[in-house]
């Protein structure tokens, strides 16, 4: 496996396919899911991401059944109000950016600016990359900032445009922009959709651009596509959020000590983005990676309220339910113990009638 940690995706991809039109549908497909491009991250990670989404074909926008499936109507806004009716406002705490977490054996201190929180156990659910932002006491593991210094943010952002009226339509056009030429492209799009309700008459078109590049550019390539009247919306907004409402995920230059991303300190659990094993880089992804952390929590804590299914779900193929030996010190007990008492009340019976009949005679 080093052998793929050693070159980066884009010598992989060269490597096992001289079709350069099937190289550029992969890359442009990874770039505008991860806002990365195959040169940034290590084959291995590139290879470990396609099997988080079930292969290729389900990273494709226009498979509805992919990743298209974890696009939330509404958004995470609608997901963090959902919540919050479900656990109660009262409930939930908000609070500023976290400066220090210190643990000892008794418990686990979290320091914001104007706060210290303590607890048992606390579920980490930032990026890897905060953990460079946070003061640990004690430090963490060699093995833990080697992870978060070898993970790299996507260059790409969401832009989003509003025109008074469906203009492309004009040129039976449907508004949605695939650039799948890697080499030369018109501009810094590299996918443009229509969402347009006409019901509501809100004509919208959003897309990914390269982060560096300004709104004139943008606009321009669209004027290039669909037609002059692009260089004139009613409202232009950007973002630094995916296609999927969230932001883009890390991607990884090297692979080395991923493996102890998911390993458990005494005081912390670790749940961020990062240590999802499928559907990495998606909604899906995050909730699985919270799911794992909060099972893994009350395993610590409280492992008699958790079910078979928790358990499989931290320690897939480890349930070892041990075989009943078949001695009879272990097995049949249930007949075993009523037979000795019936057995040794026998023989106190029959002990007194013969002793009684002893005596008569």
């Amino acid at each position: 496996m080093e052998e793929y940690d050693q070159i980066n995706a884009e010598d992989f991809l060269n490597k096992i396919t001289d079709k350069k039109i099937l190289r550029d549908v992969i890359t442009q497909t990874f770039f505008l899911n991860c806002g990365l491009h195959p040169k940034d991250v290590s084959s291995l990670f590139f290879l470990a991401y396609c099997n988080s989404t079930e292969g290729i074909n389900n990273q494709f926008h226009k498979n509805t059944e992919g990743m298209q499936q974890f696009i939330i109507e509404g958004g995470l806004e609608n997901v963090k109000s959902k919540l919050t009716q479900i656990i109660g406002r009262d409930s939930i705490v908000p609070i500023s950016e976290i400066s220090e977490i210190c643990w000892d054996d008794y418990c686990i201190g979290m320091k914001t600016r104007d706060q210290y929180f303590f607890a048992n156990k606390l579920i980490y659910t930032l990026s890897e990359t905060e953990t460079n932002n946070i003061k640990f006491i004690p430090p963490l593991s060699d093995e833990k900032n080697i992870i978060s210094n070898n993970l790299v943010t996507g260059t790409l952002k969401n832009f989003q445009v509003v025109y008074e009226r469906p203009f492309w339509q004009d040129k039976n056009l449907s508004g949605d922009v695939y650039v799948m030429n890697t080499e030369n492209k018109n501009g810094p799009i590299g996918i443009c959709l229509n969402v347009s309700k006409a019901e509501e008459e809100t004509y919208l078109l959003t897309g990914l651009a390269e982060q560096d590049k300004n709104k004139n550019e943008i606009l321009e390539q669209l004027a290039f596509y669909l037609g002059s009247e692009a260089l004139n919306p009613t409202e232009y907004v950007e973002s630094k959020m995916s296609l999927f409402d969230q932001r883009f995920p890390q991607g990884c230059a090297s692979m080395n000590c991923f493996e102890c991303i998911r390993v458990n300190d005494e005081r912390i659990v670790w749940a961020s983005p990062e240590t999802a094993t499928n559907w990495y880089g998606t909604i899906s992804g995050s909730i699985q990676a919270g799911l794992n952390g909060t099972i893994h929590a009350l395993h610590d804590l409280h492992p008699n309220i958790l079910s078979l299914d928790d358990i499989e779900i931290i320690s897939p193929n480890e349930i070892v339910i041990p075989t009943r030996n078949l001695d009879v010190f272990s097995s049949k007990w249930q007949i075993l113990i009523p037979t000795i008492l019936l057995s040794i009340f026998v023989v106190v019976n029959l002990k007194k009638y013969l002793s009684k009949k002893s005596v008569n005679s």
